[in-house]
């Protein structure tokens, strides 16, 4: 019975050190200080860090079960023997520490949106500005019963991720890692000067990207009568960094490749039947966003183990390499009366020494494409703030 027991002791530890030490690498990777949560906790004084809390329980729900959990593996563990205490107060400081990390989690919605920490009153003023209401409704049922209306072009804004032009070929990179955006350039599309991203996380880039001047560029267009839909290569986790809430509110459906396909070999190549659905089940102007998982790190998992394998080409330039075909994929499927945008929402400094090295060029330096070329469409181009 002593082996057994010493087994079982063994079993439990492992799992619980194990799943610390994913968890804490995941906070400490994406920078999910403790302080920065506890802040924006003591900072809110408003409803909105409530109803987010409320709407999103997943991880405070996590973290009271996981402290549940340590104390039914510590009783459980003094039960079978009267000297394992040690494993009993080992598995539940394991635990509870895990629970704290969920906990914390659970009052991080905007964990990456902010590069310091910020008060709670922005992030709900925020939410506000991208919040869609009735009197928006009303607005764009009658914008929709304008004639004119149906004469806007179809709009596709693609969201590239962690791309910077330092490595794509039709920016002047060395290696052919953009064949099939080189070829296009000859026939529509129109390569513009880089952008300079605003800031190195997906979530803050993509605030400022489309909430410019106190407006939403989603909420503004589907007041106009656009039918605003997301399609996305990421994680569910735009949800709990409040960027759903932020600039994806307005929009009439979303739909997350990782959360309806549960498998390892996803890639954004899988985002291109979605697009073909949607556009071509629209009965009027649509405003497609796709977001891609694009060249986020690890870079290894961004592609199959065969794709553009012996090319002299690294791990982020096969990424890029995937992205390009994607890229063309969607150029392909623009209608006769659509427009695609293409940019990134930071780049990414995979030469550096430093991960997202704040002193390298290339993490600031990202694409921007139209298609096709002289599109009219300044305005949506200025809402977007890249003009």
């Amino acid at each position: 019975m002593k082996w057994m027991r010493r087994l079982f002791a063994f079993v439990i530890v492992w799992c619980a050190f194990t799943e610390a030490v994913q968890l804490f690498s995941r906070l400490f990777f994406h920078t999910w200080v403790a302080g920065d949560w506890f802040l924006i906790f003591l900072a809110s004084d408003s409803s909105e860090m409530w109803d987010f809390v409320r709407t999103n329980p997943g991880p405070l729900i996590t973290g009271f079960a996981v402290f549940l959990l340590g104390i039914i593996v510590a009783v459980v563990t003094l039960r079978l023997s009267r000297r394992g205490w040690w494993v009993a107060v080992g598995c539940f400081c394991l635990y509870a520490l895990l629970g704290i990390c969920w906990l914390g989690r659970a009052w991080t919605p905007a964990y990456l949106a902010y590069d310091t920490v910020r008060s709670a009153r922005d992030y709900g003023s925020l939410v506000g500005i991208g919040k869609w209401t009735d009197e928006d409704e009303k607005v764009s049922v009658e914008a929709a019963k304008d004639p004119q209306t149906k004469e806007l072009p179809t709009v596709v804004l693609v969201i590239g991720e962690s791309l910077t032009t330092a490595r794509m070929g039709i920016y002047g990179y060395e290696k052919d890692t953009t064949p099939k955006l080189a070829e296009l350039a000859t026939n529509g599309l129109d390569i513009l000067p880089p952008r300079r991203a605003t800031a190195s996380y997906t979530a803050r880039a993509l605030q400022n990207l489309l909430i410019r001047d106190g407006q939403s560029f989603v909420k503004v267009l589907r007041r106009r009568g656009y039918k605003p839909v997301l399609i996305s290569g990421q994680h569910h986790w735009e949800r709990y960094c409040g960027v759903e809430q932020m600039v994806f509110s307005p929009c009439v459906k979303k739909r997350y490749l990782r959360d309806e396909i549960f498998s390892p070999d996803v890639y954004d190549w899988n985002l291109v039947r979605w697009a073909e659905d949607e556009l071509a089940e629209a009965d009027g102007p649509l405003l497609l966003i796709v977001h891609l998982m694009g060249s986020h790190y690890p870079y290894e998992d961004r592609y199959p183990s065969y794709w553009a394998e012996g090319e002299g080409l690294d791990a982020y330039d096969r990424s890029v390499r995937l992205t390009d075909t994607v890229l063309a994929d969607l150029i392909a499927l623009v209608p006769q009366n659509g427009v695609l945008i293409f940019t990134s929402d930071h780049g990414e400094s995979p030469s550096s020494s430093r991960w997202r090295n704040a002193e390298d060029p290339d993490l600031w330096s990202v694409p921007m494409m139209v298609y096709p070329k002289n599109a009219p469409i300044q305005e949506v181009m200025c809402l977007l703030g890249v003009l």
